[in-house]
């Protein structure tokens, strides 16, 4: 399956290929997957893959992979990096919030939203207090509150308390 998505195979034999990693790829193929997240075709069933996968190898390729996407490709990895919840993808999308593309910023917001923990709320906080407007400070708003409901479900309300204060 490696070699299907390292060869000239047509676009559907690597689909199918890339399908058939999501069941049983293991990081042996984390780099041919990689190589397809800054393409458009085939970007979309690579993430689905590496999303899935535990291990910080497929964190670090969605991370790599980041700052050479745009549009819809890098919404894409935004999305990603946010099921997979790992913290370590907080600073690169903390970069994201001030994103010209306002789909960038936004989906950057909600995605450290879902990875929660400080360094993501602290970057929250910040470009919220900005005063950012529209679509942007919304999904920072979105991605206070998911942070502040994390806090409150680990007991921490005493945490929590003010950024429910500083929304409202």
């Amino acid at each position: 399956l490696i070699a299907i998505l390292q060869s000239d195979h047509s676009l559907q034999e690597k689909d199918k290929a890339i399908s058939q990693l999501k069941r049983i790829g293991d990081a042996r193929c984390i780099p041919a997957l990689a190589v397809q997240l800054t393409g458009d075709p085939l970007s979309h069933s690579a993430r689905y893959v590496l999303e899935s996968m535990s291990g910080p190898e497929a964190e670090t390729a969605l991370l790599q992979a980041l700052p050479k996407t745009s549009g819809s490709n890098q919404i894409g990895i935004i999305n990603s990096l946010a099921v997979r919840r790992d913290a370590a993808a907080a600073p690169a999308l903390a970069g994201l919030l001030s994103d010209t593309d306002i789909n960038v910023a936004a989906a950057a917001a909600m995605a450290l939203g879902r990875v929660g923990g400080q360094e993501a709320l602290e970057a929250l906080r910040s470009a919220w207090m900005t005063g950012a407007d529209g679509a942007a400070h919304e999904a920072q708003t979105d991605g206070l509150l998911a942070c502040a409901n994390q806090l409150l479900t680990e007991d921490n309300d005493s945490a929590a308390l003010p950024i429910f204060k500083a929304i409202c």
